[in-house]
This record gives C-alpha cells, structure tokens and sequence, in this order.
C-alpha cells in the first residue's frame, strides 16, 4: 500500500532506527537554520543601532532598535553586512540564506515514513547534508561577529572580554553533530558512492 495520507501511523516504518537518525538529524539542522538567522537578526539590529548613535547622537538608539525589529528579514539582515565586509563573505552569506530556507521547508520532506524508499530518504539526506555544510559556514562568519560584538560590548562597560575564540572546523563540527550516528553515516557513503550525483552543487568555501 502507497496511499497513506496521514504523517505519522500507529505502526512502526518498516526500518526504524534509520528513520529516527533521519528526523534527527533534521531537528539539529532545523535548530541550527532558526540559530543562524536569528544572529544575522540580532547583527543587523547592533549595526543599525550603531549606526544611529553615530550618525545622531544616543538618543537614536532606542528608534533604530524598534526600526530593526520592525524590519528584520533574513534577506534585510543579509544586505547590511554590504559595507566594506567584502564580497566573498557576503557569497558565503547568500548561499548560508539559502540553505537556511531550504531546510526550513524542505528538509523534513521525505514523502511519508511508512512508505518512502531507503535510497529516496538517503537521497534527500545527502541534499540535507550539503545544505547543512553551505549553512555552516555562513554561521560560522555570522557567529564570528556576534563574539566580537559581545567583547566590544564587555570592554566598553569595563568588563573583561574574556579570550577571543575561534571554532576551527566548524563546519566538521556541525556534520558530526547533525549526521553522526554511525550507521546513517555509512548508508549515507554507500548511496553516494553508488550514485554520485546525489546532493546539490557545492557551496562556497
């Protein structure tokens, strides 16, 4: 039987322990795409702000917080890194957005549990997978910024900014974190050594 309209039946699907690595691994990226375009929010409502207070003086920061919250779209947050932050960065921002709305909507489309193939679910995993890595890197830039924001913050109100850190591979980080129960690893490799044209184009890096 293929006609199962409902998402989720009372029966268990037919391998379920790959489905629940699978949903897992769609919650974390899930998680990670909300994280990310709330920073690039939170980054866009310093700027402004900042901007403010330099342009005019203290008493704009309290409007340019409501004017960002008001217009705080991924895409708008995006455009504001445009000044002087070079063009590769903003590439990697893009293509991170990107990935962003994917997963959004489209990571956790596999078609139904209960009757989806193994090589359709790991098809679609292996395009989450990419999307994944192009997301990371642009959280990694935006992330970035927000800890240099905070020891700017602290320094400035005499505090102690604490060491600056950085997070090497973080994009190894994330693809550990997201896809890395053992046993969807290694269907995920199989599938793709098998058919090498799963995934989508690389991004940039």
């Amino acid at each position: 039987m293929t006609d199962m309209p409902w998402s989720v039946d009372t029966d268990e699907p037919k391998d379920a322990a790959l489905w629940t690595a699978a949903l897992l691994a769609v919650g974390r990226a899930l998680y990670l795409a909300n994280t990310f375009e709330a920073k690039c929010k939170a980054a866009f409502r310093v700027r402004l702000i900042l901007d403010a207070i330099a342009s005019h003086g203290d008493q704009w920061a309290e409007p340019a917080a409501a004017a960002a919250d008001a217009d705080a779209t991924l895409a708008r947050a995006i455009t504001t890194f445009n000044r002087g932050d070079g063009e590769q960065l903003l590439r990697v921002l893009h293509r991170a957005r990107d990935a962003r709305n994917y997963i959004a909507h489209e990571g956790g489309n596999f078609n139904g549990l209960f009757f989806t193939s193994e090589d359709h679910l790991l098809d679609k995993l292996l395009r989450l997978r990419a999307e994944v890595h192009c997301l990371a890197l642009g959280d990694d830039l935006v992330s970035q910024l927000i800890h240099e924001i905070h020891r700017k913050t602290d320094s400035g109100r005499g505090l102690d900014p604490g060491q600056r850190r950085t997070m090497p591979d973080y994009a190894g980080t994330v693809d550990r974190w997201v896809f890395g129960d053992a046993d969807l690893l290694e269907r995920l490799h199989e599938r793709q050594e098998r058919h090498w044209w799963a995934g989508t184009e690389p991004c940039t890096d």
